[in-house]
C-alpha cells in the first residue's frame, strides 16, 4: 500500500471519523430542542393555559419522563414542551403544549387521583382522566407539593410500566412483558445521556489515538 493511501486512511480513521460523529451528535443534541412543528404549536399556549391538540407529531424529541395514572399513560417531551397522553392499550388521544420561557427541568408527579406536571419555574398544571384540570402558581397556597411518585409507573392491577429503549413496555406480575407504545429504536439518540456518552466515547477515542500515534512514533526512533 502506497504511504499517501496510508496517510488518508489514518486521517479519515484517528482525525475525521471521531470529528464526524462528535458533530452529528451535536446536531442530535441540538435538533432535541428544536422540533420545529411543536415549537409552532407551543406558541398557541399561554402561562397557565396549554394549548390542546389532536393531530399526533413524532419529531425529533427525547423522551424525559412519563407516568402511568388510571387508564391513560403520560409521555413528557420536555425539549419541545409537550405532554402525550395515551391510554393503557397504547392508542394517542391527544396532547398538551405549554408555554416554556426558561431553561431548567419539567418532572411528572402523581397522587392517588390526580397527574401533576411541575414545569421548570415551578408552576403545576394537574390532570384527571387524560385532561388538564387546573394550574397553580408556584408561589400559591394550594400549589401541591405532597406526590406519591412511588405510583407513578404501576396501575392498581399491580402492572408496572418501564422504558425500554425508546418504548414503553408492560410489566404483568406474572412476568409478562408486552409492549405498549412503541416508538422507534433510533429515537433512543436523541435522549441527553445517550448522546452526552457518544460525544465522550469519540473524544475518549481522539485521546487513545493521539497517545498511541506518539508511543509508536517515538518506538520507531
Amino acid at each position: 500500500m502506497k504511504s499517501s493511501t496510508k496517510v488518508y486512511l489514518l486521517l479519515i480513521t484517528r482525525v475525521f471519523l471521531p470529528l464526524i460523529i462528535i458533530s452529528v451528535n451535536m446536531f442530535i443534541l441540538t435538533l432535541n430542542g428544536h422540533d420545529y412543528r411543536a415549537i409552532t404549536i407551543c406558541r398557541k399556549a399561554s402561562e397557565g393555559e396549554p394549548y390542546r391538540y389532536t393531530r399526533e407529531f413524532s419529531g425529533a424529541a427525547a423522551l424525559t419522563d412519563f407516568c402511568v395514572k388510571e387508564n391513560y399513560v403520560y409521555l413528557l417531551f420536555e425539549g419541545t414542551g409537550v405532554l402525550k397522553v395515551y391510554d393503557l392499550s397504547g392508542k394517542y388521544l391527544h396532547s398538551y403544549a405549554f408555554y416554556t420561557e426558561s431553561g431548567g427541568r419539567s418532572e411528572l408527579h402523581v397522587t392517588a387521583d390526580r397527574v401533576y406536571l411541575e414545569d421548570q419555574s415551578g408552576d403545576v398544571y394537574s390532570f384527571a382522566n387524560g385532561e388538564f384540570e387546573r394550574y397553580y402558581e408556584r408561589d400559591s397556597a394550594n400549589c401541591p407539593n405532597q406526590f406519591r411518585d412511588d405510583l407513578k409507573r404501576s396501575s392498581s392491577d399491580g402492572v408496572q410500566y418501564k422504558r425500554k429503549w425508546a418504548s414503553i413496555v408492560a410489566l404483568t406480575p406474572e412476568g409478562v412483558q408486552k409492549t405498549i407504545i412503541s416508538r422507534p429504536f433510533f429515537h433512543v439518540f436523541f435522549e441527553p445521556k445517550a448522546s452526552y456518552t457518544i460525544h465522550f466515547l469519540a473524544f475518549i477515542y481522539l485521546v487513545v489515538i493521539h497517545f498511541g500515534s506518539r508511543r509508536n512514533h517515538n518506538a520507531g526512533q
